[in-house]
């Protein structure tokens, strides 16, 4: 309740105080009493809760279905951080159509570690999976397909799995115990940007077998350690990895299994894929999503400043 309240009070009290030449919200709310000459813009990550309620929790849906249609009205501009995303939005708001504008978020905040910080010794060849444990992010079916690989195959790379619990009742933990101590499995709950950095560094590819994703951030930031990745042919995901990828369906484990077997044995796949992932980088840079906000924030302004002249 507390984030609800400042978000639909508070900052609304703090605009009304300092007098901003323009709100954004880079979550897509917008505070209801926001005054109504004050020009307003916000930020689409995803539309899960329209796309895929069953993977959010009740109160998030009830949320979304109070704040987020009306946050659209009273916006401005609405910036969607990917076409798959602004697609999403002209769909199920299409009165709000041409006010949605892609603008890629940048992805190049980490940098490469040259002392590969201090994490435990990592195994020489490992997939790395990196995201919050929640329904959406698939991990059950991840992992009964690194089982299903371990169970027919010598010699299995390591699976590093890195992300702090979610919701929804999924505890990797529990289930990597369940699967036996047979399988290579690391979890990390949580790590610096320096042992992420290293982590990209070290990895034979990232695997997202996420049901949905409106961006994909950690598939962005692979690229820029030329890190290719496993992804799901669903959401944003096909659109962001682009050439960088192989493709996989997310509710398959098969097709899993056989995409992290291809990934372990096929240097050659590897290296075209980590080049293309290195080309595909320069896409997402924070100068370059940053240079775009702010064009646009300045047309926002300049069409206030034009309506409201004498």
């Amino acid at each position: 309740m507390g984030e609800l309240f400042a978000s639909q009070y508070q900052f609304a009290a703090w605009a009304k105080h300092d007098r901003p030449d323009l709100y954004w919200s880079p979550r897509h709310h917008l505070p209801g009493v926001l005054e109504k000459s004050m020009p307003a813009v916000v930020t689409v990550h995803d539309v899960v809760w329209k796309s895929l309620s069953q993977t959010m929790s009740r109160r998030g849906r009830i949320a979304e279905q109070l704040l987020m249609g009306r946050s659209l009205k009273r916006a401005d501009q609405i910036i969607c951080v990917s076409d798959f995303t602004r697609r999403a939005v002209q769909k199920h708001w299409p009165r709000y159509a041409e006010k949605a504008t892609t603008i890629y978020s940048g992805a190049d905040g980490l940098v490469a570690d040259p002392i590969l910080s201090d994490l435990p010794c990592l195994p020489d060849k490992f997939f790395l999976f990196v995201g919050t444990q929640e329904p959406r992010k698939n991990i059950d079916t991840l992992l009964a397909a690194y089982a299903n690989l371990a169970a027919v195959e010598a010699d299995v790379p390591d699976l590093v799995l890195v992300g702090c619990s979610g919701w929804g009742g999924v505890d990797a933990r529990d289930l990597i115990r369940k699967m036996g101590p047979e399988l290579k499995v690391t979890l990390l709950n949580e790590v610096t940007d320096a042992e992420l950095s290293r982590l990209y560094q070290g990895a034979l590819c990232l695997v997202l077998p996420s049901w949905l994703e409106g961006f994909g951030l950690p598939v962005a930031e692979a690229m820029h350690f030329g890190l290719p990745s496993i992804v799901s042919s669903t959401g944003a995901l096909p659109e962001i990895a682009g050439d960088s990828a192989l493709l996989i369906e997310p509710g398959c484990v098969e097709s899993i299994s056989s995409a992290l077997a291809l990934f372990a044995k096929d240097s050659n796949l590897r290296e075209t894929l980590a080049e293309n992932a290195k080309r595909r980088a320069v896409l997402f840079q924070w100068g370059d999503c940053s240079q775009r906000t702010q064009t646009l924030f300045a047309s926002v302004i300049s069409a206030h400043v034009s309506s409201v002249a004498p």
